[in-house]
């Protein structure tokens, strides 16, 4: 599950996005941080540095500008101090009786008999650890509970945590999900969920909690892990009790989200409508281009015609001239005077004489004759 989870923060749609000041402002307004019980209230220790033998032994660590913050925290190692606070908090003998500092020196014992590589870490590096752990899982908790609350339609619950991670990482990171999947199942961690939403106890004189007297049924539920029927009950009533807070963050989200999207959808429309307009517009130049190219074609099939009209008439005219031509030249062979002529070309244009009156139809024997027949009557 840590796998999946760990792929999913930082990424918000639009429709789940919402101002940064309001959501700032609601938490500066909200206590959703959690104490621990049964253990006196510490200061936020959360920024204290660590140093280890080696260095406050060669003096490193007081050189300027030495960095003293130690290593940072593997998700194993998160697993191991989240274990040892659920076997600590179960113990019967101990778990409600013990100081702060015995606590968590039994937290920094359990770390170092449990981490297998073996660590330098101080119990006030378990301990801060510890606080940062408890506080980010707490909030995460809530904000779940609320989501889980609404009951969302079509969205199962892996939708629901991707949805509270989300709500989270508007203020910062989400880096527990190995924890949260440890501890989300455990009773002890859902009693102290609901221990912290008590009220608190009267205060005697010495400005000291009044000691809860122990019963039998206590100590019962303590030595005995509760049913699945009643860490529902619990469940429930922590969920009831801490997630009010979470509900109204995610109305102001979905509220945002809603005219987020209604923005969304007129910007929509709008593009719709420019798109639109130059589709039309392109139509209308298309079709004009195609309209010119028609009368393109048009005036060129005319001007075709016509150049092929005046080609037959050029071709008709030409016939016409080399005709009037053939029939001058014939008619000036016809009517030439044999008698100027010497015998040979004499003999030449009577040749042709004849051959133009075949040509024409006309017997030349005949007409030979007739004209022979008018001198000689």
């Amino acid at each position: 599950m840590e796998g999946h989870l760990s792929g999913y923060g930082g990424n918000t749609n639009a429709s789940e996005v919402f101002m940064a000041n309001d959501f700032d402002l609601e938490l500066q307004t909200t206590h959703m941080e959690f104490s621990e019980p049964n253990v006196p209230s510490q200061v936020n220790t959360e920024e204290i540095e660590e140093i280890d033998g080696e260095q406050f032994a060669t003096g490193a660590a007081n050189k300027k500008g030495f960095s003293h913050r130690g290593k940072a925290f593997l998700p194993q190692e998160d697993r191991v101090i989240v274990s040892g606070w659920l076997n600590i908090s179960t113990d019967a003998c101990t778990g409600a009786s013990q100081t702060s500092n015995a606590f968590y020196a039994r937290l920094h014992k359990y770390f170092l008999e449990n981490w297998d590589i073996g660590s330098n870490r101080t119990q006030v590096s378990i301990q801060n650890r510890w606080t940062t752990i408890r506080k980010a899982v707490s909030k995460f908790t809530a904000i779940h509970s609320a989501i889980q609350r609404r009951n969302e339609s079509g969205k199962n619950d892996l939708d629901k945590v991707k949805d509270a991670i989300r709500v989270y990482e508007q203020i910062k990171p989400w880096q527990f999900a190995h924890c949260w999947e440890i501890m989300r199942e455990e009773p002890k961690w859902n009693n102290y969920l609901l221990e912290c939403n008590k009220p608190k106890q009267p205060v005697n004189k010495d400005n000291q909690p009044a000691p809860a007297l122990e019963t039998p049924a206590t100590r019962a539920q303590i030595e005995r892990p509760e049913g699945r029927d009643s860490v529902k009950k619990r469940r429930a009533a922590v969920e009831e009790s801490s997630s009010s807070v979470a509900v109204e963050m995610l109305q102001k989200i979905h509220n945002r989200g809603q005219q987020l999207d209604e923005q969304e959808a007129k910007q929509k429309e709008e593009l719709i409508a420019i798109e639109r307009a130059k589709f039309d517009l392109q139509q209308k130049a298309l079709l004009a281009k195609i309209e010119q190219g028609e009368k393109k074609i048009e005036l060129q099939r005319e001007i075709s015609h016509d150049q092929r009209e005046v080609s037959l008439e050029q071709i008709k005219l030409q016939r016409d001239i080399m005709e009037t031509n053939r029939f001058q030249t014939e008619a000036q062979i016809m009517f030439t005077d044999l008698n100027s002529f010497c015998p040979s070309v004499r003999f030449w244009i009577a040749k042709k004489q004849r051959d133009i009156l075949e040509k024409e139809g006309i017997n030349p024997a005949k007409s030979t004759s007739g004209a022979t027949d008018d001198h000689h009557p």
